[in-house]
């Protein structure tokens, strides 16, 4: 397939096939077009953080929500640890979104781990509504959400031990439009109280806000508010 290089100061691609460089894959895309990308490394941390697997999402207003195989790239397992985004059943190493209208959630999918620490670096670039667009990063065994600033460098550091738990779906990362909330959440946590589910949240800026809204996942891609 097709793929291309992109400055995202410069807004320049140049087309190769197969090229491998510090910018990694990026999925096919017209190079016209506005390019969004946002890219997840892993890295297993010990005495020097080693990378060990990645994956990229790149938005883009010709990208469809299906799988295609001209738009999105198949995960080739490691040996080792391997992250792939999980989407329609099938497990992508890179992918093409949509440019992000209202919600959009990329489901990440850990396996091979070791039972070690590890760091998330999530980074991304060219993403005009940077005001108005949340990203979290979603931890459900934790159960934490964590702010993620766009156009910057962000990371994550977790733990894997003998728990299938803390692997497999664990981690997802949620960008959300929000131009009418203007709040900035500083700490999100769940927790399990008898039998019921206890969320608490701190807020740090907000302005002119009413009520808040839970809303939980329906396994469908889809969230729904309590």
């Amino acid at each position: 397939y097709e793929i291309y290089q992109c400055d995202w100061s410069s807004d320049v691609c140049s087309s190769d096939l197969n090229k491998v460089n510090s910018q990694g894959y990026l999925p096919s895309a017209a190079p016209s077009a506005h390019r969004e990308l946002l890219r997840v490394n892993m890295y297993r941390v010990s005495t020097t953080p080693e990378l060990v697997d990645g994956v990229a999402s790149l938005f883009t207003a010709n990208a469809t929500k299906d799988v295609l195989t001209t738009e999105d790239a198949g995960k080739m397992d490691n040996a080792t640890e391997n992250i792939a985004i999980k989407r329609n059943s099938s497990k992508l190493a890179i992918e093409a979104r949509p440019i992000i209208s209202g919600k959009d959630t990329i489901f990440l999918n850990l396996y091979n781990m070791q039972q070690t620490n590890y760091r998330f670096e999530v980074s991304s670039g060219n993403f005009e509504n940077v005001n108005t667009l949340n990203a979290y990063l979603v931890d459900r065994y934790l159960g934490t959400t964590t702010p993620l600033a766009l156009n910057a460098k962000n990371t994550f550091n977790f733990t894997v031990s003998s728990s299938t738990a803390t692997t497999g779906d664990r981690f997802m990362i949620v960008l959300q439009q929000s131009a009418t909330l203007p709040v900035t959440f500083e700490t999100v946590r769940a927790r399990e109280k008898g039998e019921d589910n206890v969320v608490e949240w701190t807020s740090g800026v907000e302005s002119q806000i009413d009520h808040y809204e839970v809303e939980t996942h329906n396994g469908n891609g889809q969230f729904e508010t309590l």
